[in-house]
């Protein structure tokens, strides 16, 4: 596994190779801001529905792609996963 340092620089690399590859510096700064807003926003969602889930013995993992999807997808994409979990991965 990758320290976290390196993810960190890898980070970086990629933010300077989409300036470099759009010719600008401020369109790859906003995609990188809205994909951690969204990211945030899909968190707070999916701990909000663990959160009422407790009582039913239901979570879902929080994890950067089901913040994601959550976050970018909102209600379809939360019923996206909350299938997932429930169909394809039952416990």
């Amino acid at each position: 596994m990758l320290d976290i340092k390196w993810w960190i620089v890898a980070g970086i690399c990629g933010v300077v190779f989409f300036m470099f590859i759009s010719r600008s510096v401020k369109q790859p700064l906003v995609w990188l801001w809205q994909g951690l807003f969204y990211s945030a926003i899909g968190s707070l969602i999916i701990f909000l529905i663990n959160f009422i889930g407790q009582s039913f013995h239901f979570t879902l993992p929080i994890n950067i792609l089901t913040a994601g999807v959550v976050g970018l997808l909102r209600i379809p994409g939360l019923a996206y996963i909350i299938a997932v979990k429930l169909l394809v991965l039952p416990s």
